[in-house]
């Protein structure tokens, strides 16, 4: 190894240490008060930009020095003016997450992806390092006869997380809180297909005989979670909760495409993490109602399930009347839902919205009466 060379392995040992410094101080955790609405209202377009900038200018950094390690022999000096470009972007990419109010989702999804792309790069530094202490020219007979130099595996890897994270990274805190509900409420749908499942089972297979793939791998589920048929006591169950279930889905994607949009009926992280319990509840609830049934834990999941959905509820309205500037007064004397006609009557740029949690508050009580009046 020629003096330049090695004096290239110092430079990425530094790079390495260097990234590793800028990935804790992008990713440490900082002990802050919760969001506040102005922490929510903050668009951050500026920092957003500059964000994937400095992605775009880590992966040409990253390109160009891949392209130094290429050919015959290592183009030290190329490597060497690369390797400071390496660093200082990625020192800029720790300052953008460092930037960020302390909390809410968006920093929580910057730090992940951050993590990510310093861990890719740790990995990427080691094969320099290893190049420089044992250079493997690439064959120009092409790469038919000579598997790809570990370095340039890394240089993909590293491109795949900073394309991932210009490709997916949110703008805003609304924006992050929207794509952390919707995965909640991917969950929910996935679950929410097993229990019309569990309610097509009362049909039957029907007049066919024969099971397609999709039959098949659903009668091993079936077997898996216990196996048999729901009995009817069972089925009863089910159909009782069907109403509840439903509402619980027409208010999850209520917030999702309306009221995540309006911050006057928010009160944030409350209701995210409500979302977040909600999604559990729902998973488990299917789950407790594959055969055999234990009442007890049914009861628990559904119960649980119906008190964060009516919570989620209750707090949109009462942050309306707050916003609306009702009386003091008048607030702490409605800690719970306020009735629908009431509701009907207020006037303010939320009334639609208002009223249509009062109707679904309405259908709730109804549903859980059947369903707790049948539950035991």
């Amino acid at each position: 190894m020629t003096s330049s060379v090695s004096e290239l392995r110092n430079v990425c040992v530094q790079l390495q240490a260097s990234i590793r410094k800028s990935a804790l101080q992008a990713t440490r955790t900082k002990t802050q008060a919760a969001p506040t609405r102005a922490t929510y209202l903050r668009k951050n377009s500026g920092l957003y930009d500059s964000l994937i900038a400095v992605l775009k200018h880590l992966r040409q950094d990253v390109t160009a020095l891949s392209l130094a390690f290429s050919g015959k022999s290592i183009t030290v000096e190329a490597a060497l003016t690369q390797v400071q470009k390496v660093a200082d972007h990625a020192a800029r990419l720790a300052a953008c997450v460092v930037a960020l109010p302390s909390e809410g989702c968006q920093i929580q999804e910057w730090r992940q992806d951050v993590a990510e792309i310093a861990d890719r790069l740790d990995k990427y530094c080691k094969t320099l390092i290893a190049h420089c202490d044992n250079p493997q020219p690439q064959s120009s007979a092409g790469p038919s006869t000579q598997s790809p130099a570990p370095y340039l595996v890394n240089t993909s890897s590293v491109w795949e997380s900073i394309d991932h994270m210009i490709r997916t990274s949110s703008a805003d805190e609304p924006t992050a809180i929207k794509k952390s509900w919707q995965q909640d409420r991917e969950c929910m749908d996935d679950a929410f297909g097993e229990f019309k499942d569990l309610l097509e089972d009362d049909e039957g297979v029907g007049e066919e005989e024969t099971f397609n793939q999709d039959n098949e791998w659903a009668e091993l589920e079936k077997e898996l979670n216990g196996g048999g048929d729901l009995d009817e006591a069972e089925m009863q169950r089910v159909k009782k909760l069907d109403t509840v279930v439903r509402l619980v889905l027409a208010l999850h994607k209520r917030f999702s495409t309306r009221l995540l949009d309006i911050p006057d009926l928010l009160q944030l992280p409350k209701q995210l993490d409500l979302s977040h319990a909600i999604s559990a509840n729902f998973d488990a609830l299917v789950a407790s109602l594959y055969p055999p049934q234990n009442t007890k834990e049914v009861k628990q999941a559904a119960d649980a399930m119906i008190e964060d959905a009516v919570q989620l509820c209750t707090l949109s309205v009462q942050q309306a009347r707050v916003s609306q500037g009702l009386d003091l007064a008048e607030q702490l004397g409605d800690l719970h839902m306020t009735e629908g006609k009431e509701i009907m009557k207020e006037d303010g740029p939320y009334g639609s919205d208002l009223k249509w949690l009062s109707f679904w508050q309405e259908q709730m009580d109804k549903a859980c009466g059947v369903w707790r009046g049948t539950s035991a």
